[in-house]
């Protein structure tokens, strides 16, 4: 079996991808499942198409289910993003609608003049020291939602780090903040959360995992299993890009059991 936990549609603000399109391309490539879990990015709370989008995200995907049930699990989620800062919206909409899947995540830091996307910023002018202190915030604020807010998967650990070296080419010292990703592991671990390796950074000829591979070893010393793979797509084209590399890998690890959910159970299979 092989499920996708992480994507988005033509409700998110950052896709245009129909359901029906994820799911002729699910059944092309002979993929088990997925999740549609479209953006609820809470710092955009007061605009109403940020609520109304999910509503037809989950009322869409419900639909989808309906008809292609006999040959795809179809699971209906949302991406909780920045939850900190809204926390009364980010409750609204999980109660909103019969989600199977609530993810967790951080896009924008809380930081004075600065509390927009990171994905949005232009890191290339920005110091070593400011870096340093961004990050650090940035998993002060994931650890503060991990331990505090209502998800089912704590997604895309390091994805800072996708702009920072990736777009911007900046050097970092991940080890600095290895405390820090630590403790974010450990209330995974206790609150019996699962934590995802995101694909999205994966090419042909490299695989790149959210966490990294040192991450994942440390996660699974400290008695972490709940695991699970997303690849965040955000067209068909991309709905299994990194998969297979991500499942290889934790094979290597040990790891023989995956995680994706229904009606906020999760459901375990074998990879």
């Amino acid at each position: 079996m092989r499920f996708n936990i992480h994507t988005h549609s033509e409700h998110s603000h950052d896709a245009a991808v129909t359901i029906d399109a994820l799911c002729e391309r699910a059944v092309a490539e002979n993929l088990s499942g997925f999740a549609v879990t479209d953006h609820c990015d809470c710092e955009y709370a007061a605009d109403p198409l940020t609520f109304t989008r999910l509503l037809d995200s989950c009322d869409d995907t419900l639909r989808a289910r309906a008809r292609y049930g006999d040959r795809l699990v179809i699971a209906a989620g949302v991406e909780i993003g920045e939850a900190l800062y809204d926390r009364d919206f980010a409750r609204k909409v999980i109660a909103a609608r019969p989600w199977d899947v609530v993810l967790g995540s951080v896009h924008a830091v809380r930081w004075p003049g600065w509390e927009i996307p990171f994905s949005m910023i232009d890191f290339s002018g920005c110091d070593d020291a400011f870096l340093q202190a961004y990050l650090r915030r940035y998993y002060d604020d994931l650890r503060e939602m991990a331990e505090t807010e209502d998800y089912d998967v704590l997604c895309h650990l390091t994805v800072p780090l996708r702009y920072l070296c990736g777009k911007f080419g900046r050097r970092v010292e991940t080890a600095v903040y290895d405390g820090q990703i630590d403790g974010i592991l450990r209330v995974v671990i206790e609150r019996g959360k699962t934590l995802e390796v995101n694909t999205s950074g994966c090419t042909a000829e490299r695989p790149y995992f959210m966490p990294d591979e040192a991450i994942l070893d440390r996660y699974l010393a400290m008695g972490g299993r709940n695991l699970t793979v997303g690849s965040d797509a955000h067209t068909a084209e991309r709905l299994t890009n990194g998969l297979a590399q991500a499942e290889a890998m934790l094979r290597k690890k040990g790891v023989t059991e995956l995680t994706y959910y229904l009606r906020r159970q999760p459901v375990v299979y074998r990879i």
